[in-house]
């Protein structure tokens, strides 16, 4: 075989061999390690449900008027039904008429109106999540409280007002008159029923009015287990990247951090607390805006381990308050901060959680017990020296939450409150619970 045959067998094979060697690299598949999938924030969920909105933002009095009879409940059974039925009605043409009225409360508390009452303030934005509201351009509306004119109708349409006490604001919308008519024939004589207790107008010395229950009831004191939630749980849900969280054991309970937050639980209060300094406070906020982002905060975790709802906000400090509530409708008031979520926001997140690290087990003892009348308080807060009744904003039956030294138990003492400047306070001042 001469030189130049030799030459061309060896030039096809390196072709043979170079184009087998690319057929290869373009068809080899490595087998890589299947990989898990992991989460970065995971997701975890507490033992509460998620809620919508409707049964967070409720209202905690109703309030029928008959000339100078005056009948009202807290029953959340008779108010969700009530909620029911109007919030399919259709509110429309809303019309500013913070103009007309010379005294709020005169018309508030005229014959034949009913008075639904929130205990903070409603964005329209969010009401109509949950009610028909018509009327597009009525979103920037701020209420507290409904009222339902039952005895002034057209023949076409009856009349709905939103009413803002502290923005003092009110607006007018229609509704078909044939709802209004139906609505007072089904709910009406309620007011005369076991759901409904009498109620008695106290001036203010302000101009203002307030509804305080004429007649005492009876109420009961509990003691429940307390059931403790996972401390694991809260540090899965509310940081980051809960595989980079710190550990470190303090003298009333437990401390996890990362580079940004820090969440400390104190076993002793049954407290958490969860701080992210990051972020920092900033401009104010819509509303609407803060009380959808806060619930759905705790939605986003399972965080409503009780029957909460929202009580108060502020736009300019970016926080909002939940209260936990018993079945009936009785506030449940505390003076460390267990029966209540607070939130705190920054520019784009949380800066503060504070909330209860349990739920309510069994109930182990319940007792009856009697509260005197509204009117009896009343009259002793007024009796006392520098009392003003002008500063005083309600006066409410409810409930006081503590706990056992060993926290095991959790006590519901029946007690008045009566919110003055702002604040609950418990009746009498300074009173303890167990």
């Amino acid at each position: 075989m001469t030189i130049e045959k030799i030459k061309t067998v060896v030039l096809i094979l390196l072709v043979i061999s170079s184009s087998l060697l690319t057929w290869t690299i373009w068809t080899y598949q490595p087998k890589y390690r299947t990989l898990e999938d992991e989460k970065v924030v995971q997701q975890v969920s507490l033992s509460g449900h998620e809620r919508h909105a409707d049964k967070i933002i409720f209202p905690d009095k109703v309030f029928c008027h008959y000339g100078s009879e005056y009948y009202g409940t807290i029953d959340s059974v008779q108010i969700e039904k009530i909620m029911k039925e109007i919030s399919g009605w259709g509110f429309d043409k809303f019309e500013e008429v913070s103009g007309l009225f010379d005294n709020i409360d005169a018309f508030i508390y005229k014959n034949g109106n009913m008075e639904i009452v929130f205990p903070a303030q409603v964005p329209m934005k969010i009401f109509r999540t949950f009610a028909e509201v018509k009327d597009k351009d009525a979103s920037g509306i701020q209420f507290d409280r409904i009222i339902i004119e039952t005895a002034n109708m057209t023949k076409t349409h009856g009349h709905i007002y939103f009413i803002s006490l502290e923005n003092h604001s009110a607006y007018q919308a229609e509704v078909p008159a044939s709802l209004v008519t139906n609505f007072r024939q089904d709910y009406y004589p309620s007011a005369n029923s076991e759901h409904f207790s009498r109620y008695r107008l106290v001036d203010l010395n302000n101009g203002r009015k307030l509804p305080i229950r004429a007649t005492g009831t009876k109420m009961h004191r509990y003691s429940y287990l307390m059931d403790s939630l996972p401390t694991e749980d809260f540090k899965n849900a509310l940081f980051s990247d809960p595989h980079f969280v710190k550990r470190n054991v303090t003298s009333s309970g437990e401390e996890y951090y990362d580079e940004s937050t820090l969440m400390s639980i104190n076993f002793r209060a049954h407290m958490l607390h969860y701080v992210n300094p990051a972020q920092t406070k900033g401009s104010s906020i819509e509303m609407e805006r803060l009380l959808g982002q806060s619930i759905d905060f705790v939605n986003g975790h399972g965080g409503w381990t009780g029957n909460y709802r929202y009580v108060d906000i502020d736009t300019f400090e970016k926080t909002t308050l939940f209260r936990m509530y018993d079945s009936f409708g009785y506030p449940i008031f505390s003076s460390n901060g267990i029966s209540e979520i607070y939130l705190s926001w920054g520019e784009t997140g949380v800066n503060q959680y504070m909330r209860n690290n349990f739920s309510f087990g069994g109930i182990v003892e319940k007792e009856e017990v009697w509260m005197p009348s509204g009117m009896d308080i009343y009259n002793s807060l007024i009796s006392r020296e520098g009392f003003q009744p002008e500063y005083l904003q309600d006066l409410a039956l409810g409930y006081k939450m503590t706990s056992n030294s060993e926290g095991t138990l959790l006590y519901l003492e029946p007690a008045w409150y009566y919110k003055y400047r702002d604040q609950w306070v418990i009746f009498p001042s300074g009173s303890g619970g167990r």
